[in-house]
């Protein structure tokens, strides 16, 4: 993709984490839509979940909101409380 700044790979283990900062934000400097794929590229590991896509569309699309938290039936739970 024109604009688009590829970086090839990078090792980590298995139980590694990366953050990653977005430069320019989700797509890029130049805020490219698309799908963006990241996974261990073992396929014993990609088999067992080592693997996510990242969804950027285009600015202003309205395809997928945020979700409005408050309006989650969420409840916090401590240690030794019972769950329904």
């Amino acid at each position: 993709f024109r604009g688009a700044h590829l970086h090839s790979s990078l090792e980590l283990g298995g139980t590694s984490y990366l953050r990653v900062d977005l430069r320019g934000g989700a797509g890029g400097p130049a805020k490219l839509p698309g799908d963006y794929v990241y996974m261990n590229h073992r396929p014993a590991y990609i088999d067992a979940g080592q693997w996510g896509l990242m969804r950027v569309l285009p600015k202003g699309d309205k395809r997928i909101l945020a979700l409005d938290a408050p309006s989650l039936d969420v409840r916090p739970v401590s240690l030794g409380q019972a769950t329904r």
